[in-house]
């Protein structure tokens, strides 16, 4: 891993991912947004549950899921709240701007606490907009034999 955060791993296993999650933990500690993109089945509600247990000492909201449907799930945790949005629905900058997601980044900017944004790649600008961010992007490996993660620190100086 480089001085700025930027990643490229390969994970054969979950346990491989639960392993390469917990040493990463300061990463994820540094971070107010991890926006996360990948295809279906690639693995995005996973990472972000591995991360939110490192976070929390291996304890898991009892109402973690995948907020596809409900767009936003807000978690409590020991020391911050988690947001967890899926923009996998969202078809427009309209939609987008009425559903309260951009809201919500901005408080959880000011909070100082971690959301993690699914299918950020429909509005990709939303990227440029946040500090302390990372965009992580998940991809099946050869022959579907683990996942390749990427990762690229966004705005570090702002």
């Amino acid at each position: 891993m480089t001085k700025n955060s930027d990643f490229d791993v390969k994970i054969s296993s979950h346990k491989e991912l639960v392993s390469w999650v917990q040493s990463q933990k300061q990463l994820w500690m540094t971070k107010n947004i991890v926006f996360i993109d990948g295809d279906l089945g690639a693995g995005k509600t996973e990472l972000t549950k591995q991360i939110i247990l490192s976070l929390e000492s291996g304890q898991l909201p009892k109402e973690f899921g995948s907020p596809t449907y409900n767009l936003i799930h807000e978690y409590p945790g020991q020391s911050k709240k988690y947001l967890h949005i899926d923009l996998y629905r969202m078809e427009s900058f309209e939609e987008l701007e009425s559903s309260g997601v951009l809201e919500s980044l901005e408080e959880n900017q000011t909070e100082n606490n971690l959301a993690f944004v699914e299918w950020s790649n429909k509005f990709s600008y939303l990227r440029g907009l946040f500090k302390n961010s990372l965009h992580v992007q998940i991809e099946r490996a050869d022959r579907d034999e683990g996942r390749r993660i990427r990762g690229l620190n966004l705005n570090p100086q702002r």
